[in-house]
């Protein structure tokens, strides 16, 4: 059974007075749906989205695996290229080397295939027919899963046109970010004591530049390795963005060289560097989650990956969860798209998502905000390393992005953790939350655009010198994951903080969206606007056949009007037939203004 080609986009729009007695209009196309998920829900129906198991009829895994096919469709290329999938087999009885024996028995179905670990196999195939001869042959339980592009989440600001950075470097300079979290020596100097652990961090990007004159090589750091892939070598920096996060969380100091870092002496931690993105900055889910598997075989505590795209897979989502019950510290960039989508691997509940903010502290025009964002540090104008294979003048620059913020959030993580070294994960993680500088969040605890606040490495080794590794909670001793929600729900876990302040009060008029997806849910956006004016509310990235439940304050329109607009990308709708019975209905005031 296959899915018939896609029409043009299908919308419905609803036009509505926003008056204290709402009304009305309707302006039809046909019928889609889409909202913002809630906390609760997420992590418990997500794991619906775009997985497709053995046990499912072939019907339906025929039809899930279009996933990533359509999209391509509308791009203008050929629907039946080659697809790209995850096999996972963490809920089957089998490893990845029983793929390899099928694919041999089946020389014609997979083109390509990719041992990530043992649980996980990237395979490559033509068309959707060759992808359900291989799970035939595959046990009952194996998952298939789209495998997405992936790519940085950071740009260079500008071309150093003039100034200290521009060909002779006459002194070391401490970037702002470092003294936004406390990591300089006013901060951390001469009166604490040494560390007594040496914390391993994982840099999961492009690359690293071991050459540069400010960032450690073998000499400086014996132990320095990694891991490559896609054809290149982990300590080469084709594109730039590894090698400038790595400068933020390791730079070294006291060299009177360009810039000093969150870790600036390399005797007292150690790099690992998984090249999980190419010299492009772009990659695959796949290739991520190798690059994070081999950082976690080779030491590393803590997994920083300033990347994402995509959507969630339970691929994914279980291959974290085993490595945060590892008391593996996993770190990602929350995402540059300025809107409350989310970005993975950053909102997974074991990772911990990192909005950006400027030099003031503001949160960054660019930086998304959802319910997952956990902590901010500084993402905006960040000067850090950068390779010089083109032109050696150009050793140092200023890049913005969540993934410049990301690096600083696990730099100050590996410090801390130097100090405690006794102290899990999760402890670690509660323990830079209940620290974080929480002054700009709406209700001075946590919020969506800065997590709990800015990151602070003194405040986060004094709650720990004062309170011990309890101040993180109880530890867990392998089963963290229990206790990860993440985002503005991960607790202090027997640490507290002030009791949550009663709900500030909507200022327009509440607006509830109820929304249940059909198989495709990730086709369904909706917005809403003024008519006289710009966009105010909208959702979109939603899982298949799903519940959501989400309250909305609407700020009325000058020109008394909104219009509600739902979208389905492939243009079949959302209700009602083979693929799942859709459905939405959206409340002004408690009254229906719309449904379908």
């Amino acid at each position: 059974m296959q899915r018939g080609e896609p029409t043009s986009v299908t919308q419905k729009e609803f036009r509505f007075e926003i008056n204290i007695i709402t009304s009305l209009h309707i302006e039809q196309t046909s019928s889609k749906t889409t909202s913002h998920k809630t906390q609760a829900t997420r992590h418990k129906t997500q794991a619906r989205s775009m997985i497709f198991t053995k046990t499912a009829i072939k019907a339906f895994t025929f039809l899930a695996l279009v996933g990533s096919a359509h999209s391509a469709k509308q791009n203008g290329r050929n629907r039946t290229q080659t697809l790209k999938y995850l096999l996972s087999f963490y809920h089957a009885n089998a490893t990845s080397s029983d793929v390899n024996k099928v694919v041999l028995s089946q020389s014609n179905s997979v083109s390509r295939i990719r041992e990530v670990n043992e649980n996980i196999t990237s395979v490559v195939v033509s068309k959707r027919a060759d992808l359900e001869e291989l799970l035939d042959g595959l046990p009952n339980g194996t998952r298939a899963e789209v495998n997405y592009d992936v790519s940085v989440f950071g740009w260079k600001v500008k071309d150093q046109d003039s100034g200290s950075f521009r060909g002779r470097k006459l002194a070391e300079e401490t970037p702002y970010g470092l003294t936004m979290v406390e990591v300089t020596p006013d901060s951390f100097d001469a009166t604490l004591p040494l560390p007594t652990g040496n914390i391993k961090v994982c840099v999961v990007d492009t690359g690293y530049t071991p050459e540069h004159e400010d960032l450690p090589d073998t000499g400086d750091m014996p132990d320095l390795n990694g891991f490559d892939q896609y054809g290149d070598k982990w300590d080469k920096d084709g594109h730039g963005h590894g090698s400038h996060c790595a400068g933020t969380i390791g730079a070294m100091g006291k060299n009177n060289l360009g810039v000093t870092s969150c870790n600036p002496d390399p005797k007292k931690f150690s790099f690992y560097i998984g090249k999980g993105l190419s010299d492009q900055g772009s990659g695959s889910n796949a290739g991520v989650l190798a690059a994070v598997e081999k950082c976690v075989e080779a030491g590393a505590k803590v997994v920083s990956m300033s990347l994402g795209g995509g959507a969630y897979t339970s691929t994914a989502f279980d291959l974290f969860k085993s490595l945060y019950n590892k008391d593996t510290l996993l770190i990602a960039a929350a995402g540059n798209g300025a809107s409350s989508q989310y970005s993975y691997p950053a909102s997974y509940p074991h990772v911990m998502s990192v909005a950006a903010v400027n030099n003031q502290g503001d949160r960054a025009s660019f930086s998304q905000y959802n319910d997952q964002v956990e902590i901010a540090a500084p993402g905006v104008d960040v000067m850090s390393t950068l390779p010089n294979n083109k032109n050696p003048a150009d050793k140092y620059e200023e890049w913005s992005g969540t993934s410049m913020a990301c690096p600083h959030v696990a730099g100050v993580a590996a410090l801390v953790w130097s100090y405690f070294p006794n102290c899990e994960n999760g402890q670690i993680r509660n323990v830079l939350l209940k620290s974080a500088d929480g002054g700009n969040t709406s209700n001075g605890i946590c919020d969506e655009k800065y997590g709990f606040g800015i990151v602070k490495a003194r405040a986060a080794y004094d709650l720990l010198a004062a309170e011990g590794c309890e101040a993180g909670g109880p530890a867990r001793d392998g089963s963290q994951a229990d206790f990860s929600p993440g985002g503005c729900d991960q607790t202090m876990l027997g640490g507290s903080y002030p009791p949550t302040p009663s709900p500030t009060p909507c200022s327009g008029l509440p607006l509830t969206l109820h929304l249940e997806t059909d198989q495709w849910g990730g086709e369904t956006s909706w917005e809403v606007k003024h008519v006289d004016g710009g966009k105010q509310l909208q959702g979109n990235g939603y899982s298949g056949e799903t519940v959501y439940n989400k309250e909305y304050c609407l700020q009325p329109s000058p020109g008394g009007e909104c219009e509600f607009t739902i979208k389905d990308s492939y243009g079949d709708g959302i209700c009602c037939g083979q693929y799942g019975d859709g459905s939405y209905e959206v409340k002004l005031n408690d009254k229906q203004v719309a449904s379908g």
